[in-house]
């Protein structure tokens, strides 16, 4: 198995070394929205842990990674998603600066401890406006 490992990288060494040499440079050539067909969606897409922050807002549970990141020593410098882009609270400046970017999708993600705070849907399923 060490081998096959090996192998693989240095194969992916191989056509790192390779590709570099015939990439075009941003120089090269301006990239058009007209260069692409209709209907196409320029988008951006965010996941919840990385910009949500307000991890203890509105009833929200902890989640995995709010547990591990408090943990001193599981993360370099300790750092931890409590505020991270603060999307939470700048939703709608987010939206405002993809709209300046001339972007027709977004992708996101809401965190399950926003939805089921306890993980459990027996228990309780926030209603929370700002959720929903």
């Amino acid at each position: 198995m060490q081998a096959r490992r090996i192998q693989f990288l240095f194969l992916s060494f191989l056509i790192l070394l390779k590709y570099p040499s015939h990439a075009r440079s941003s120089d090269d050539e301006d990239v058009k929205r007209s260069d692409f067909p209709d209907g196409f969606f320029f988008g951006t897409s965010t996941s919840s842990y990385q910009v949500e922050g307000a991890y203890m807002e509105d009833g929200k549970g902890l989640n995995n990674w709010d547990v591990f990141s408090h943990i001193p020593g599981n993360i370099k410098n300790n750092d931890n998603g409590d505020i991270a882009d603060n999307h939470y609270y700048r939703f709608l400046e987010d939206i405002e600066l993809m709209r300046s970017l001339g972007t027709n999708a977004y992708r996101f993600s809401i965190s399950w401890t926003r939805i089921l705070p306890s993980m459990c849907a027996c228990n309780y399923i926030s209603n929370n406006s700002s959720v929903i």
